[in-house]
């Protein structure tokens, strides 16, 4: 399959530090099954300069339709349109449809079998032309659950012209950004101050995987702090970790700047920080309260155990079923936000801060909710393998 991006007066407008254009290019080119891309212009076409970084396909810029040389299925598409990219995969076992959106008010998104009467049909067509020579194809009607940000969401299709269009578009993408799902502070807390920042990296050449750098060092960073009791200077470099564990993901999403290798150090380093954590906190605690030293010790081995043993069973369960036991209905939903990982700890120890002795009885608390979290995900998974087995049907996401 082949792209036709025609573009227009509005494509030069930014959205996320790129124009409109750029991000329908880069979009088509990230695509495995976009072969070739042609854009139709009669005005010039600037890209940053970091294009060819991100997207190794090349494009073809035409001034008329005789210089395509495709054939079989094609794309055709306006340069002023912001899509979900789950468009193009959808798009791909349909043909001569004309893609509608609810929102979508003028934008035209084809696929159709190539021919030079067919494409300047298109182009010398209005709106209601095309609707009665192409069957619709309702974005309602697409696939909508997206395994990596474990959601549900209908795809979308926007026709931008000035400046409220950009900004509903910057609004509605940096929402279905974020993963369905999450704790309470990355979902309630983060996303105004995730999305100021957002704006101000996605215009710059500093890259998803050099915030991902600095969340690393953050994040190991504080495991000496913890183990030697610098509990302030700890817990304040978690939360700017956090934060911009957080940005990377975004920023990467946003301006289609992801890299496999970005992805798994991310979730490697993910894994294995937040056990060096619970560890060191473990052994300065013992130090520091030697009466309580073997009891603390247990407490440790169990925190370590469950924490391991939770992602074992939450990664078999998408590993066997293709969806996150996170969301997998409403009640895994609800204990996601609450379940312990990084900003429940960080939430605890930060009480902890405040209150006299307060760390012991946070680290106490840390091991009894992350107990509670891997026995509420070995139930589910045993409940509904289970169900799976004596019913004889498919598990289906509600």
């Amino acid at each position: 399959m082949f792209v036709i991006i025609k573009n227009t007066e509005y494509a030069k407008q930014k959205i996320w530090g790129m124009t409109l254009l750029e991000r329908n290019v880069r979009i088509f080119s990230q695509n495995e099954n976009i072969s070739e891309i042609y854009i139709l212009t009669d005005r010039s076409i600037t890209l940053r300069d970091d294009y060819y970084k991100w997207n190794k396909k090349p494009f073809t810029e035409i001034h008329n339709v005789s210089q395509i040389k495709g054939n079989g299925k094609f794309i055709f598409a306006d340069a002023n349109l912001v899509f979900d990219e789950r468009l193009i995969d959808n798009c791909l076992k349909k043909n001569n449809v004309f893609v509608d959106f609810a929102n979508n008010r003028e934008g035209m998104f084809i696929v159709s079998d190539f021919s030079y009467e067919t494409l300047n049909f298109i182009l010398n067509s209005n709106l209601e032309q095309l609707k009665e020579k192409y069957a619709p194809y309702k974005t309602a009607d697409m696939e909508k659950y997206i395994l990596k940000l474990r959601r549900i969401q209908e795809p979308f299709l926007l026709y931008i012209k000035n400046r409220a269009d950009v900004k509903f578009a910057e609004d509605l993408s940096f929402k279905r950004s974020y993963k369905g799902v999450t704790d309470i502070v990355t979902q309630y807390v983060y996303p105004p101050l995730i999305k100021r920042l957002v704006k101000l990296t996605s215009p710059t050449n500093i890259t998803p995987n050099q915030i991902t750098y600095v969340s690393m060092f953050l994040s190991f960073g504080s495991v000496p702090l913890y183990y030697y009791g610098s509990f302030a200077l700890a817990i304040a470099s978690g939360i700017i970790m956090s934060i911009l564990d957080s940005l990377d993901g975004k920023l990467a999403r946003l301006t289609y700047r992801t890299s496999d290798s970005g992805d798994k150090l991310d979730h490697f380093s993910d894994i294995i920080y937040l056990s060096l954590w619970y560890i060191c906190i473990g052994l300065f605690l013992a130090n520091a309260f030697p009466e309580q030293a073997t009891t603390i010790h247990v407490w440790n081995v169990v925190l370590n155990t469950c924490y391991f043993a939770d992602r074992i069973t939450t990664g078999l369960f998408k590993k066997i079923y293709k969806y996150e036991l996170h969301d997998f209905n409403s009640i895994d939903r609800f204990f996601r936000r609450i379940q312990q990982r990084r900003n429940i700890t960080l939430l605890l120890l930060l009480t902890g801060y405040f209150v006299p002795g307060g760390f012991l009885s946070a680290f106490l608390f840390n091991t009894a909710w992350m107990l509670i979290s891997f026995g509420f995900h070995l139930y589910r998974f045993i409940f509904l393998a289970v169900f799976q087995l004596v019913s004889g049907r498919p598990l289906e996401k509600r």
